[in-house]
């Protein structure tokens, strides 16, 4: 037994005082977790268990059965803890990110509308957030008829015989950019930027490839590319779009 005890008993200090190292690196980085800090409890209670077990064994007090198997659950138990709450962390964070800013709500290839003058014009107008024709800021008779009624919500681009514009001329648009590969972050920035946002973008200053983003109602960001835009009896603009939420 004492030879045993001679190396056992500092191998086993070690061991305790490495699990409780680590739950409380795992603590001190997860923060509010309480199974990790329940971690850290249960490996100094451990490490306690432990020590005062080494220490009577110095003395000659038989403990050394009960004293290594406290230690033993101590630092199971303690793992575990840790174990479950470095889990629980990872779920957390990725369900945040698909819930994120940057996750796409809207991923549309190919969008076109059609300029109108008319008593109900439905094709003039989408709404970024819903992919919709939605409506524009201001009510129309025509919106009290049943066959003018449109579905989404309010529409971010209103398409006319020279210009896209938002509702109520609202500032929205980023300055377009020639074949530019714009993501989450530059869009975010260049909305941001208040000052420089426009709230109508001529026709003829835009070409097939250009790229701007808006912010919609709703306070999401949506990057726009022209694919086709072209001007005769009506207006004809072509879009793909894709709106984070």
């Amino acid at each position: 037994m004492a030879g045993r005890s001679a190396w056992l008993w500092p191998l086993a200090v070690a061991v305790t005082v490495s699990v409780t190292g680590i739950a409380v690196n795992i603590a001190t980085e997860l923060k509010t977790s309480g199974l990790a800090w329940a971690s850290v409890v249960v490996a100094t209670v451990a490490g306690g268990v432990v020590t005062f077990g080494a220490q009577s064994a110095t003395s000659g007090t038989r403990v050394f059965r009960p004293a290594v198997a406290l230690g033993v659950v101590g630092c199971v138990a303690a793992v575990v803890l840790g174990t479950f709450a470095v889990a629980g962390a990872a779920d957390t964070a990725a369900e945040q990110g698909a819930a994120g800013p940057e996750r796409v709500v809207q991923d549309t290839a190919s969008y076109e509308l059609v300029s109108s003058d008319g008593f109900c014009p439905t094709g003039d107008k989408v709404d970024l957030d819903t992919a919709q024709s939605g409506h524009g800021g201001q009510t129309q008779l025509g919106d009290y008829l049943g066959e003018c009624r449109v579905e989404g919500g309010l529409a971010e681009l209103i398409l006319e015989q020279d210009e896209v514009h938002g509702p109520g001329n609202a500032p929205l648009f980023s300055v377009p950019r020639a074949g530019a590969a714009i993501g989450y972050d530059e869009c975010r920035a260049a909305v941001d930027a208040s000052e420089r946002l426009r709230s109508r973008l001529f026709l003829d200053e835009l070409r097939n490839g250009d790229t701007f983003c808006a912010v919609t109602d709703e306070g999401r960001v949506a990057r726009i590319s022209v694919l086709d835009v072209s001007v005769a009896s009506k207006a004809r603009l072509t879009i793909a779009f894709v709106t984070w939420g």
